[in-house]
């Protein structure tokens, strides 16, 4: 049998240790698909109204059913970074800042790097959009290899098998069940997967299993045990949150995000890219410097300060190499417009009449 999952966070995190754990389970329990079952609206209401649903959760729920505008209502990590602070001098500062193109920013940054490291905030798939967009402008570059934090591992003696459904890649595409994972049953991390599969990427999972290190340094170390192994190639990783940060910045107690841990394992400088601090905000207030950004840009953008760096943080608090900025959603046809940014993408109009004889609801 052949299979992989995904995933990232505690929830993700303990699925990813019950299936990996010495092939000790039953193959029904990691191909049910009952497991993964999506929820109606009102399901997840009801849910997060009895508090039976985390606010994360919840938002994950929305994701997995297209409704992204619940999503973003749901949760949102706090602004830190000094993001979350206004100056009086924000507009005039804004105004000297040189705006990018992200995919040709971080191409010709590529181009002397062997890995670009980006972070999504897992309920806006945005982020997803944007990764999918990017493979296929870094492939030319060199780029072959893609890690997902969400794919489940499978680490075997040999070290040869990096993914637990190894027929991802021979399928192309992902299957909605715990074997395959957590976060592409949501439509755009699935999309994303199959558009690095049709371009040629291999894929790798590198989440933590059977462990005794904290979860970022096992994460590092399994991306160094791929890199030790693969051929000639350069590689992406696609994580969540603060995984990206490659400073000192400390996680808990005495405890490192990821690619710290990746730069003093293997002595490479990744461009770590982070995603959401320029991103709007569902249920908090947006970061001041968004507000203001929104007023003028309505592209992904980056955005160069005078001192030749990308803008990523204030106040001494660059832990990334750049911050993405992503305008405000729009909607067309009851869609979110980033979900057309694809060329291939585009609304269909379906004629219900033709499905009068279905029992609603439909799952």
């Amino acid at each position: 049998m052949r299979i992989s999952v995904v995933g990232c966070g505690l929830y993700t995190l303990l699925l990813v240790s019950m299936l990996a754990c010495q092939g000790a389970f039953p193959e029904e329990d990691i191909t049910d698909k009952s497991l993964f079952d999506h929820k109606f609206r009102a399901e997840i209401d009801s849910l997060q109204k009895a508090k039976a649903l985390p606010p994360t959760t919840a938002a994950y729920e929305f994701t997995y059913i297209g409704d992204y505008a619940n999503a973003a209502k749901s949760y949102d990590l706090p602004l830190e970074w000094g993001m979350e602070e206004a100056l009086p001098s924000d507009a005039d500062v804004i105004d000297t800042w040189e705006v990018l193109d992200p995919y040709e920013y971080i191409r010709q940054l590529a181009e002397h790097k062997e890995m670009v490291i980006l972070s999504e905030a897992h309920h806006k798939p945005q982020h997803r959009v944007f990764t999918r967009e990017l493979l296929e402008v870094l492939y030319d570059d060199g780029f072959r290899y893609l890690g997902l934090e969400t794919l489940m591992p499978s680490y075997e003696a040999d070290g040869n098998h990096w993914l637990m459904d190894t027929l991802l890649e021979e399928r192309g595409y992902c299957l909605n069940m715990p074997v395959t994972g957590y976060y592409t049953r949501e439509p755009q991390m699935a999309n994303l997967v199959r558009e690095a599969i049709d371009l040629g990427y291999t894929l790798f999972a590198y989440e933590k299993t059977q462990s005794d290190d904290p979860r970022d340094l096992a994460q590092a170390k399994n991306i160094k045990r791929f890199l030790e192994q693969k051929e000639r190639g350069k590689t992406i990783i696609h994580c969540g949150w603060y995984h990206a940060v490659e400073t000192n910045l400390v996680k808990r107690k005495d405890e490192n995000w990821m690619a710290y841990h990746l730069k003093n394992l293997t002595a490479m400088d990744p461009i770590t890219v982070y995603m959401d601090a320029l991103t709007e905000k569902g249920n908090k207030a947006p970061a001041p410097v968004f507000e203001l950004l929104s007023q003028k840009i309505e592209e992904p953008s980056v955005f160069l300060e005078t001192s030749g760096k990308a803008f990523s943080g204030r106040f001494g608090k660059q832990y990334v190499d750049m911050f993405l900025y992503f305008p405000p959603t729009k909607y067309r046809d009851g869609r979110p417009d980033w979900l057309f940014w694809p060329e291939e993408n585009r609304s269909v109009e379906v004629d219900h009449r033709k499905f009068s004889d279905l029992t609603y609801p439909v799952r």
